[in-house]
């Protein structure tokens, strides 16, 4: 009988005891939830602050804003035109009012110029989970801010300068404007329309997007991407950032570890890039100072410069090329007129047609081309192919290979010379060539029975070799090998 009961009496009671743990935890629970939402429990306070400003004559204005949005719109008048509010949402009528106490809006006057500047008058200003704490200068301090808005439309006419300034928000021009115009923006993003003017942009951290200036356009960008449509003369410094333009007349472009794509370009353009992926749809003139980038220049009309290390080129046609290259891959057009002057280490050069290539010094280089007029080099350890090679060919050599698939019509001659090297030209049947070759530990072949030889000497390692193909003259082109040292000649 008492064990009976013992036992009902313990379980009774350690259903008791559990029910006081749920109730217990759940208390726990409901004070847990007060603290994380004790805000709610308050209600909030709303007030707002307007500020309507009207001015005449300015033709310079300038704007340093911050802690919200600011629109542009173009005015319907000749007055520049300031509409602003203020919004607070606050736990006390008290906090709502001390932050509207701090927030100034300056306007200096000064002749046509109008300065407009936005702050508060704080000394820190801290915003966690969407709730704001600030301590003014005065020493006051307010907490638990759920919402500050500001709202600032500008309007403006037909201005000489407009400079608009932002921080961690946005600058939007919403109409055409005429005026010069300056962005300066951090960790915002920018957009605007047509300016008939000039436009300088200096922006971190942020995305910016123009559609067209019809002046000159200064740029300085750090981490910041840009999409701009047409502009005339543009100088930009950039760095990590992506950009895009449409049509240009002339570029100053220093660069670092970006990605550019250009279009249409009918002036200048003066590149210093590092790490850069970089695409321009042709220029005038080119001049590019190259570190590890990505090129593609498009066709170039006049002078082409280009001084680089580890980089890839592509270019089109062009008139004339001067290029220092180390270690550099080269696509290139180039024309039935055009010239290229290199000094090159372990390059790549795959070219369509030149004129004349002149390498004044090639070091372990690969280069092919299709059709050549002239070809003049000084090379060592290099790799040489000529499609067809139509007027003549001067070459010091060591240890390189040279191909020549075929001679034009309009061959003129050939001198080749060097050490350890090989040389193949494949001659037409019916061309007339003279030759004078002299050997050293060397191999030639060419179809001497259809030759008539004057000499043919071989002593030792030597041989000395002159003559003509039948029916040439001593007007007729010339082949001279001289000098050559364990080299290899076929003239087939």
């Amino acid at each position: 009988m008492n064990e009976k009961f013992n036992n009902k009496t313990y379980n009774s009671m350690k259903q008791h005891g559990q029910k006081l743990k749920i109730a217990f935890y759940g208390l726990l629970l409901i004070i847990w939830a007060s603290i994380v939402t004790g805000s709610s429990v308050y209600a909030q306070i709303n007030k707002e602050k307007k500020i309507d400003k009207t001015f005449t004559g300015k033709q310079v204005l300038e704007v340093n804003h911050k802690y919200g949005d600011l629109e542009v719109r173009a005015s319907n008048d000749n007055t520049v035109k300031v509409d602003a509010r203020l919004s607070i949402e606050a736990k006390t009528e008290e906090d709502a009012q001390k932050v509207i106490d701090n927030f100034t809006m300056d306007f200096q006057e000064a002749g046509n110029k109008l300065t407009i500047t936005t702050k508060f008058e704080s000394i820190t200003w801290n915003t966690i989970n969407g709730r704001t704490s600030i301590t003014f200068k005065d020493g006051t301090k307010v907490k638990g801010i759920e919402n500050i808005e500001l709202f600032f439309t500008l309007y403006v006419p037909k201005l000489q300068e407009l400079t608009l300034s932002n921080k961690y928000d946005d600058i939007h021009i919403y109409d055409d404007l005429t005026t010069n115009l300056s962005v300066v923006l951090n960790s915002g993003v920018f957009q605007g329309e047509n300016i008939k003017g000039n436009v300088s942009l200096d922006a971190k951290y942020s995305k910016m997007k123009l559609k067209n200036t019809s002046g000159n356009a200064d740029i300085n960008l750090y981490d910041t991407d840009v999409e701009m449509g047409n502009a005339q003369a543009v100088k930009l410094f950039s760095k990590y950032s992506g950009i895009t333009m449409g049509a240009i007349n002339g570029i100053t472009h220093e660069s670092y570890d970006d990605n550019v794509s250009i279009g249409v370009n009918t002036g200048e353009l003066s590149l210093k890039t590092k790490y850069s992926e970089y695409t321009i749809k042709g220029a005038t003139k080119a001049n590019i100072n190259s570190y590890d980038d990505v090129i593609d220049v498009g066709n170039v009309k006049g002078a082409l410069d280009i001084e680089t290390k580890y980089s890839n080129f592509k270019v089109g046609s062009f008139t004339n090329a001067t290029i220092i290259s180390n270690d550099d891959d080269f696509v290139m057009g180039g024309g039935a007129k055009s010239t290229l002057k290199a000094e090159s280490k372990y390059s790549e050069f795959r070219i369509d047609k030149l004129d004349q290539v002149e390498f004044t010094s090639s070091y372990d280089d690969q280069f092919e081309i299709d059709q050549l007029g002239i070809f003049k080099a000084s090379t060592k350890y290099g790799e040489f192919t000529i499609g067809q090679l139509e007027k003549s060919l001067s070459m010091v050599t060591n240890d390189d290979n040279l191909t020549v698939k075929q001679l034009g019509s309009g061959f003129t001659g050939a001198t080749l010379g060097g050490k350890y090297s090989t040389f193949n030209l494949n001659i037409p049947s019916g061309l007339k060539y003279q030759l004078d070759a002299k050997l050293t530990y060397g191999k030639i072949s060419y179809p001497e029975a259809n030759f008539d030889l004057s000499v043919h000497i071989e002593k030792g390692s030597t041989k000395e070799i002159k003559g003509k193909v039948k029916g040439a003259s001593d007007a007729s082109p010339k082949i001279t090998i001289e000098d050559a040292y364990d080299c290899e000649v076929y003239l087939n």
